[in-house]
C-alpha cells in the first residue's frame, strides 16, 4: 500500500535528494543485527504515526473546507436609494 507521501509530487533540490540518499544507507554500516532490528521496527512505527497524523490533518482541512461552503454568506441588503422608496 502506498504512503500519502508517495502519491504527492514534490520536487527535492539535488542537496535533498543527495542528504535522503545518504540517509538511507545509514543501516547498511549496522554490523549487529539486534541493533538493525530496533532501527528498523522504530522507523516503521514512526512512518505509520506520521501517516496517521496526516490523514487526520488532511479530514481535518476538508471538514472545515467544507463547513466553510456549506455555512451561507451574510450578504448585507442593498441600500435603497431615496428614488427607489417611491419608484422601485
Amino acid at each position: 500500500m502506498a504512503s500519502y507521501f508517495e502519491s504527492v509530487p514534490i520536487q527535492l533540490s539535488v542537496e535533498e535528494e543527495l542528504e535522503i540518499e545518504r540517509k538511507c544507507r545509514e543501516p547498511f554500516a549496522i554490523q549487529d543485527t539486534q541493533e538493525l532490528k530496533k532501527a528498523c521496527s522504530f522507523l516503521i512505527k514512526k512512518t505509520l504515526i506520521q501517516d496517521k497524523v496526516i490523514c487526520k490533518a488532511m479530514e481535518y482541512m476538508t471538514e472545515l473546507e467544507v463547513r466553510a461552503v456549506l455555512i451561507p454568506v451574510k450578504q448585507p441588503r442593498p441600500r435603497r436609494g431615496f428614488l427607489d422608496r417611491f419608484f422601485g
